[in-house]
């Protein structure tokens, strides 16, 4: 995170002036709630008859000067004798002084068709002082990208082809409908921008869309103008790793990839607590998460139990085309949380076996310097 010169900082708190008696926007993010979406997602999952996924899926002005070559000095004692001296040229014609021109905003760099999931593709550029993102909960997926921070503003940055839906966690595909109706607010570094909602969507670059909430008051022209910096300093194209606390030694299924990561940034470093994985037809046939509250897996007995690497696990298991797993540690794993692992594909029970993974995990420790930013062997 960039840090805030002095100026700014000064210039920011006259802006929000006019609205520091409003109230601030009520946090959105809660790590514990981060993880119960995750928790409660694979006990839905585990009852959905259909086994389908919904996819959510200052500068001035330029000056220009006037020129205007300085006069050579007189001689100390005149002209030389004899020396003639040259009538004054009478210009031709007066010239005008260069009005000012505004420089051009550069051309953005085109923007991906797809994210990696285990990167962070874009993210605050600039914050106040005031507000920072430790703690923030990030979503990615080759879709969408999403920042929460602890304070309750939220980045969300959907690739080409694609825009992020302002009342939802997901991105849609094609261009954003309501810059036809909306009110236009201004150029984001020379792209266009709308304000709709509680907040400021503006195209990144071509056929590729951002949207900032819960910052400034858009109602207010402090509260605008805000938004308007933050926007202007958003940082695209990152590659920032993810580290994720194991890895798959076997790796995953042929034509399976990892398809969403959830993760959450700790002294700077964006520590991965869910991982969805799956093939193109079932991009989140598998969940692996870490559960801060665990140790109970499901109040009935399970099928099997199994110990490895010192852990130990209640395996649930089903048969039939409807059939689901479901894994979780008894024990914690590396002194953390309790790890959970759910995997449902209709009509594919067998296309991966839970306790076959778990054998394959190779779990790094509890200090995350030592974590992988490439989990999925192979």
């Amino acid at each position: 995170m960039n840090p805030m010169n002095s100026t700014d900082e000064d210039t920011v708190r006259t802006l929000l002036a006019d609205v520091a008696g409003a109230p601030e926007p009520p946090s959105t993010i809660s790590i514990e709630g981060a993880r119960k979406v995750g928790r409660r997602r694979q006990r839905a999952a585990r009852v959905i008859a259909s086994g389908a996924v919904a996819a959510v899926a200052v500068g001035g002005a330029l000056i220009v000067p006037h020129l205007r070559l300085a006069a050579a000095p007189a001689s100390a004692t005149g002209p030389a004798s004899g020396t003639r001296i040259a009538a004054p040229v009478k210009p031709t014609a007066s010239v005008k002084p260069t009005a000012s021109v505004k420089p051009a905003a550069p051309a953005p760099a085109p923007a991906p068709a797809q994210f990696n999931p285990l990167e962070l593709s874009a993210n605050f550029g600039w914050l106040p002082s005031f507000w920072n993102e430790d703690g923030a909960s990030v979503e990615e997926t080759p879709t969408f990208t999403v920042v929460n921070l602890t304070h309750g503003q939220t980045l969300k940055v959907s690739p080409r082809g694609w825009y992020p839906d302002p009342s939802l966690y997901a991105s849609t595909r094609g261009s954003f409908p309501r810059a036809a109706v909306d009110p236009k607010a201004p150029a984001v570094d020379g792209q266009p921008a709308y304000w709709d909602g509680n907040g400021i969507m503006w195209q990144y670059a071509p056929g590729a869309w951002a949207y900032l909430s819960g910052a400034g008051n858009i109602q207010s022209p402090a509260g605008r103008a805000l938004d308007e910096e933050i926007a202007s300093r958003v940082q695209f194209g990152r590659h920032q790793p993810l580290y994720t606390p194991f890895t798959l030694a076997h790796g995953l299924p042929a034509g399976w990839a990892v398809a969403r990561t959830d993760s959450l940034v700790t002294d700077g470093r964006l520590l991965v607590w869910q991982l969805e994985a799956g093939p193109e037809v079932q991009p989140q046939a598998l969940t692996i998460a870490d559960d801060p509250q665990g140790g109970v897996c499901d109040l009935q007995p399970p099928q099997s139990t199994l110990t490895t690497g010192g852990i130990h696990w209640d395996y649930y298991h089903s048969t039939g085309a409807e059939a689901d797993q479901f894994i979780c540690a008894t024990t914690r794993v590396d002194g953390r949380g309790y790890l959970n692992m759910y995997y449902f594909w209709r009509g594919h029970p067998e296309a991966l076996n839970l306790a076959s993974l778990v054998r394959s995990m190779i779990f790094l420790g509890s200090d995350p310097s030592g974590w992988t930013t490439q989990p999925i062997a192979g």
